[in-house]
């Protein structure tokens, strides 16, 4: 029986089909002349196939639904599900591919599943087709088969024009018959899906892609994806720990978090609220562009590679052009450690403003954004030749990467004035983050240029207005600082005598406690002689088989010291997804590949040799007020949870200016 949701839904498909303009441009639908004709009314068989669309195995209506015919990776019973509308000629859709399977490469694949619909814009002359072939993947040869064409679509040079044979190469070369799918294409037979993904799309708001729900929560950048998924994990996991079956989970949180989730970033009547709270963000010695005097100010932490930024890069292009000496610009390079060409952009850019100022600065920032995703090293040469620049040096510069002091500067300020994620901007203070409507930015300027007007009438100086506003701004509170005495002998990484020692209290099981070890490792390379990081065991009550597998990593201590615990400690870390990768026949495996003694090693987890040591780093942890992992103590900063490099790096070098060094 149809659910009313899914009837609501039907109704709605004759008027999302006629190619409704959204604020990405027209969405190709089946009435793009490209692929034929349509009567412009919904069939009984397209009604009665988005209605299954919109309807659970159970019954039960999924807002963002997931069906059979999707390409998919990972259980279908995952606790989060990252349902993604794409687009095969999108530059935004394809620099998201890379940076998701960064992302998504760090969860198991019980935890979560990725999702691909179909959302060809119109203006893209080929991604209807590429769409239709890659349906046609699915259909013929699996998801396997799909995501392998996914990646050879979005992996191609630039972003080049695709026509039908390059498509039916891709498809031979993902495993599929590409007479079977020119057969397809020419018959239209994978056109119905597409047609239902741009249906629901419509339904569902999606003006432009890519667009990303995690369990049914709109996502606006990398950062909040990142939380999302941690977060619908865990209420995942609760769910199932009550008895819900596993394969109802989805269903559930998403209909819950499509409920909460705000709608107003996309109703031009209701724009977003944004906090009243305004945050002392220092424009310092940052690129700055428009008039000095400016009444209002926008800075902009941002990353070259992310598409949100390059989408709000527009809007902000708009602001100037309508306000003029009224606004100005601020930039602060955010390059997120998963866009592996940020940095190198970022670099660039500043490259530029060494050899010939502001000007050139912010002429290559355009053009790296207009070149966005296409920021390989020859992309950049190109860039700095067109722009005039000395390219040898300019390239050395960013070949080099070594540490800068502008962006590490702008790094401090993210930790000050809580700015992760991109873009991430404030007006005058006031905090703003993603790719909003243009609408909620103007309001937004407005709101605080009329503020600005008035302290001028009252007697303000022009050009002190914006240090007059954030004067008394807020800023993010200091981690607090503990005392946790060393234990006599643990083991450690870096320098035995170095000055400032950093106590890592993790576990083994944690994903967490994984996702920070690379951080460490570049803590430890950026402060050679300086740092050393020691382990402190802090296994939690629900993980269990972190404790065994602490213990282990102890007895590899006993055995081989230092040099042994990393050893053990990677290859725990390595297979902590893996199915049994910590369970005892896999510990003992580990101490033969290292060469323990394995009757020692076994007679030490037999008989908890090791659970006194284990016990009394838990007893500190709780007595410094540390309540899970990963947590860190930064030479007695208090730092919880899997941060950035710039935190550690924010504390290390206030310890040691603490320490005299």
């Amino acid at each position: 029986m149809s659910s009313p949701r899914a009837l609501a839904f039907v109704v709605l498909v004759a008027s999302i089909l006629a190619g409704v303009s959204a604020c990405g441009g027209s969405t190709g639908s089946a009435a793009s002349p490209s692929h034929g004709a349509s009567t412009g009314n919904v069939s009984p068989e397209l009604a009665a196939a988005i209605e299954e669309a919109v309807t659970s195995e159970s019954g039960t209506a999924a807002i963002v639904p997931v069906s059979a015919e999707d390409a998919a990776r990972g259980a279908a019973n995952a606790f989060a599900t990252v349902v993604v509308f794409s687009d095969f000629e999108c530059p935004g859709c394809r620099a998201l591919s890379r940076g998701m399977d960064k992302i998504l490469g760090q969860y198991r694949t019980d935890e979560v599943r990725f999702v691909f619909k179909n959302f060809p814009l119109r203006q893209h002359r080929h991604a209807r087709m590429a769409a239709e072939v890659g349906q046609g993947i699915v259909a013929t040869k699996g998801s396997a088969a799909f995501f392998r064409y996914h990646d050879l679509v979005f992996g191609r040079p630039q972003l080049t024009e695709i026509d039908r044979d390059t498509l039916l190469a891709w498809a031979k070369e993902a495993g599929a018959d590409p007479k079977q799918i020119e057969r397809g294409l020419d018959e239209r037979t994978w056109s119905m899906k597409i047609d239902r993904d741009l249906a629901l799309g419509r339904q569902l708001d999606i003006a432009g892609t890519p667009t990303i729900y995690v369990n049914g929560i709109d996502i606006e950048d990398e950062n909040e994806l990142v939380r999302a998924l941690d977060d619908e994990i865990a209420k995942g996991k609760a769910l199932a720990t009550k008895g819900i079956p596993r394969e109802r989970i989805y269903t559930q949180l998403t209909n819950e978090n499509y409920k909460k989730a705000p709608k107003e970033r996309r109703d031009d009547d209701a724009p977003p609220k944004v906090d009243p709270t305004v945050w002392r963000v220092e424009a310092g010695t940052s690129p700055v562009r428009g008039s000095p005097t400016a009444p209002v100010t926008v800075v902009v932490f941002s990353d070259y590679a992310c598409p949100f930024c390059k989408g709000v890069e527009a809007k902000l292009d708009r602001l100037r052009k309508e306000l003029g000496d009224k606004i100005r610009i601020v930039w602060k390079d955010s390059p997120l450690p998963s866009h592996e060409r940020a940095r190198p952009a970022a670099l660039l850019a500043r490259a530029a403003r060494a050899q010939k100022g502001d000007a050139a600065y912010w002429d290559v920032h355009d053009r790296l954004f207009a070149s966005s995703p296409a920021l390989a090293d020859s992309d950049l040469e190109a860039i700095a030749k067109d722009a005039g620049l000395d390219v040898t040096k300019a390239m050395a510069f960013v070949k080099a990467n070594a540490p800068n002091k502008d962006i590490d500067r702008d790094d401090d300020l993210i930790e000050e004035v809580a700015a992760s994620g991109t873009p991430h901007m404030f007006f005058n203070g006031r905090r703003i983050v993603g790719n909003q409507t243009y609408e909620a930015f103007k309001n937004l300027a407005d709101e605080e240029l009329a503020k600005a007007e008035a302290l001028v009438a009252s007697g303000t100086a022009p050009a002190a207005v914006y240090e007059a506003t954030i004067k008394s701004g807020s800023i993010a509170p200091e981690p607090k600082k503990v005392s946790v005495p060393l234990p006599e002998k643990a083991p450690f990484r870096g320098a035995a005598s170095a000055k400032i020692v950093i106590q890592e209290f993790s576990d083994f099981q944690c994903p967490f406690c994984k996702r920070a070890e690379p951080t460490i490792d570049a803590v430890l390379a950026a402060y050679p002689g300086k740092v050393k990081v020691v382990w402190r065991d802090m296994p939690l009550g629900g993980h269990l088989d972190a404790e065994p597998a602490a213990e282990a990593a102890r007895e590899a201590f006993a055995q081989k010291g230092n040099d042994g615990f990393q050893k053990m400690r990677v290859k725990l870390f390595e297979n902590q997804a893996v199915n049994g990768g910590l369970a005892r026949p896999a510990l003992e495996q580990y101490a033969k590949e290292l060469g323990l003694d394995g009757k020692r090693f076994a007679k030490a987890l037999d008989e908890h040799v090791h659970k006194a040591a284990i016990e009394a780093d838990k007893s500190a942890a709780a007595a410094a007020g540390i309540e899970g992992t990963p947590a860190f103590v930064v030479g007695g900063y208090l730092v919880s949870g899997a941060k950035p490099m710039r935190t550690f790096r924010r504390w290390i070098e206030r310890s040691l200016v603490e320490a005299g060094k």
